[in-house]
């Protein structure tokens, strides 16, 4: 985990991890020079459980650099991930390393996940494809995999690529296609683990557009995104007039005329978000 500047949401993201089923485990944090009580909520926990290891940035460094970090310093032969203002259903880290054991030519599984609001509010369940291979083929378009779900055997991180730290911004996309390309097998554990919460000022949400015009209208989108149309349309008279047109287009469209639509554009626009995303890296 690394952290900076969650003491809103850090206690119950840390209690989730240590109250797991599984109790065998280092639970490795950097706090990334956090300015609130971030620093203070840590060394409380870790003075109740030996489990936690915490290393302290003097100035930040980013996301990309502390989990490259983590990774070199974790011991164990998986290493899971987590954010700091996410939950972790009880039995999350059980459940992910049976899948492991179990389908022995993947080098990495993930989880579906409830998207849950600031305040911790469901919102709806993650939508993702049945089948793992179109959320391959989605995969430098569309990232399905949700990061902090992320549990990944230690060699293939090491051996197959750490995080690119120019990326900032999605760089759990750019290492995933990385990945991908080297033949390592990708899995998806079929059953809700985590909590994932949306947050208008996360990295997450700064990469969809709909983000810049207003917490309901990005809810909304969001909503359609997931298959919840008719949940999505409960939102609509506090949509702003002016994204009410493309509101409607989101929401008539079939998602597989959206998802072409998506392809194309980040094939063909040098603006597409894809390809901003790409140009974080001095050298794509």
């Amino acid at each position: 985990m690394a952290a900076r500047d969650s003491d809103p949401w850090l206690a119950d993201s840390l209690k989730s991890i240590l109250e797991q089923t599984l109790e065998c485990f280092e639970f490795l944090i950097v706090d990334d020079a956090s300015n609130d009580q971030t620093a203070t909520i840590i060394k409380e926990f870790q003075s109740r459980d030996p489990r936690i290891k915490v290393f302290t940035n003097d100035s930040p460094k980013g996301l990309p650099a502390n989990l490259n970090f983590l990774i070199k310093e974790a011991r164990g032969d998986y290493i899971a991930r987590m954010d700091a203002d996410d939950i972790s259903h009880p039995e999350r880290l059980e459940v992910q390393l049976a899948f492991m054991k179990k389908n022995k030519d993947i080098g990495l599984c993930f989880s579906e996940v409830n998207i849950i609001l600031n305040e911790g509010d469901f919102l709806c369940k993650k939508w993702s494809p049945n089948n793992i291979k179109t959320a391959l083929f989605m995969l430098p378009f569309l990232n399905y995999f949700v990061h902090p779900t992320a549990f990944v055997k230690r060699e293939v991180y090491i051996e197959d690529g750490l995080y690119n730290e120019n990326f900032i911004k999605a760089q759990d996309w750019e290492l995933w296609q990385r990945i991908s390309r080297k033949g390592i097998g990708f899995g998806i554990v079929p059953k809700v683990l985590f909590d994932y919460r949306l947050r208008l000022n996360s990295n997450s949400a700064g990469l969809s557009s709909s983000s810049s015009h207003g917490f309901n209208y990005f809810k909304a989108i969001v909503l359609i995104r997931n298959r919840q149309k008719l949940k999505s349309i409960k939102l609509i008279n506090k949509i702003p007039k002016k994204m009410l047109l493309k509101y409607l287009i989101n929401l008539f469209l079939p998602q597989t005329i959206l998802h072409l639509a998506l392809i194309l554009n980040s094939k063909f626009n040098n603006n597409s978000t894809a390809k901003k995303l790409l140009r974080q890296d001095a050298y794509t």
